[in-house]
């Protein structure tokens, strides 16, 4: 096992939830502000086109070992409490794919096939005409009127990014 101290540091993300490294260069430098941080993250949808102008993504979670431990060590349950803010922490990439946009359908379609809130699952969601106006006017498949998702375009670190990432320059 890891010889872990009261004070150290854990972070909880999904893998589509990217911390700065500044921001854990930071926390490791000065310690943390509070036992539990929310990780402020831009909130991006489909791929780094969209993203959310009116909030962050703040389920990504830093936390010191003795909080971990005094609070059940149950890191999804951690994932909803609400802690210290930590502005600028990070990247939250959700219904991430690369791809044409049939591609890009098919997977939206797959992850709400197995993804546990079921209540996305419906025929209208799960329809090709819908999945692909969603991703290309940046309107959410599960609430096409909620107005916070913006056409922010790419910007140039993200396109070096997604470029290595799909093997091209």
């Amino acid at each position: 096992g890891l010889d872990l101290r009261t004070q150290d540091i854990l972070l909880v993300t999904d893998v589509d939830e990217i911390p700065r490294a500044s921001a854990i260069e930071d926390m490791k430098r000065r310690g943390l502000q509070a036992p539990l941080c929310d990780l402020e993250m831009l909130f991006y949808y489909y791929g780094v086109k969209c993203m959310f102008t009116d909030r962050r993504w703040s389920k990504g979670k830093a936390m010191t070992f003795g909080y971990f431990k005094e609070n059940g060590s149950d890191a999804d349950a951690i994932r909803y409490k609400s802690g210290h803010p930590v502005a600028d922490a990070g990247w939250h990439f959700s219904w991430f794919h690369l791809g044409t946009e049939a591609e890009k359908a098919n997977s939206i379609r797959n992850k709400m096939g197995s993804f546990s809130h079921a209540e996305l699952n419906t025929k209208e969601n799960l329809e090709e005409e819908h999945l692909n106006n969603s991703t290309m006017r940046c309107h959410r498949v599960e609430d096409p009127d909620d107005k916070g998702l913006t056409d922010v375009g790419l910007p140039a670190s993200m396109l070096k990014l997604v470029c290595a990432a799909a093997g091209e320059k």
